[in-house]
């Protein structure tokens, strides 16, 4: 199909939802429960047809952008149309306008997660319609919730105290994920006073290996700490964070640590936690390298540094003094 006019002919809409003809369609109610039957078996056939065929239709639509807004009324329908013709403008017009992610041959960005039960879900998802925002709203829907990250936890091998919630995309964990950091510390008060004019803040930075996805990014330009404020890693061969690099003269300065001078606990690489970053301030006499770095999965709390020797007998003074 070379273009969206090729093909089986849908009904066609003009302006104002009336149809060519001159004659307004009559208004039509919602579904029934014999018409939802009805159309929602309708429905089903295309689904399952789509994953029994899944490569049916090129990966790539056979059209140039602009063919398929060409083929949408320019004004919205005075009224509802009846579900048939509703049907058949979709099979006309969106899948052979449509990128297949399911297909065989789609090998772009990161693998789909579609499958039938998962589809069967958003169903059932979408009759519930719940705003889970509070446990009040969504009692069930939190809690399975709640037991999902438990699973999620056990299948990664990840500690029994990590927690978590289920987001739509990894971008918005990625966001979410750098708002918590932001929040680590605080004595920075950045729900309070935000971020912006103050002097009182040193420059905030992010550190992510050179294969950590453009979310990273996206996340710190949201969040106020800019595209400066991102630190790239190299990786090695397997792609983890080659954290020898996290040094004094490399990407690390002390002027410059996130949040606290003592610890980076914010690393994130692709799908997993890959390190977790405890740096040290190196005695004043010593060489530059003032950061010593230990790759680890991430624990549940920061690693507690220990003090050097002159800095414990620093305090002591002052506390003397005091």
């Amino acid at each position: 199909m070379d273009s969206l006019t090729d093909g089986p002919p849908g009904p066609a809409i003009g302006p104002a939802g009336s149809a060519q003809d001159g004659h307004a369609p009559a208004p039509v109610p919602d579904l029934d429960g014999d018409a939802f039957r009805r159309w929602g078996g309708e429905v089903v056939e295309r689904i399952a047809a789509m994953l029994e065929h899944p490569d049916a239709l090129p990966v790539l639509p056979r059209i140039q952008p602009g063919d398929l807004l060409a083929a949408i009324p320019a004004a919205p329908p005075a009224r509802g149309e009846p579900f048939d013709r509703i049907l058949a403008d979709y099979d006309r017009l969106i899948p052979p306008a449509t990128t297949h992610w399911n297909h065989p041959g789609f090998l772009a960005y990161f693998a789909i997660t579609g499958s039938a039960p998962g589809i069967l879900a958003e169903a059932l998802a979408a009759a519930l319609n719940v705003n889970a925002m509070l446990w009040r709203t969504g009692p069930a829907q939190t809690e399975l919730e709640q037991a999902m990250m438990s699973w999620v936890l056990q299948l990664t091998g990840l500690p029994e105290t990590f927690d978590g919630t289920i987001n739509d995309t990894a971008s918005t964990s990625t966001l979410h994920a750098l708002a918590a950091a932001r929040e680590a510390w605080p004595e920075l008060e950045v729900r309070e006073r935000g971020l912006a004019g103050r002097t009182d803040v040193p420059p905030l930075r992010v550190y992510c290996s050179a294969e950590a996805h453009s979310s990273v990014d996206k996340a710190c330009v949201t969040l106020g700490l800019g595209l400066g404020s991102v630190r790239r890693v190299s990786t090695d061969d397997e792609f983890r964070m080659d954290v020898s690099e996290l040094m004094i003269g490399k990407h690390l300065r002390v002027s410059e640590l996130p949040f606290d001078p003592k610890k980076i606990t914010l690393i994130t690489d692709q799908q997993r936690v890959i390190a977790h970053v405890v740096a040290l301030r190196a005695e004043e006499e010593k060489a530059p390298e003032a950061v010593v770095a230990e790759a680890a999965v991430a624990p549940a709390e920061p690693e507690v540094i220990k003090k050097g020797k002159k800095e414990e007998e620093a305090e002591e003074g002052e506390e003397e003094k005091k």
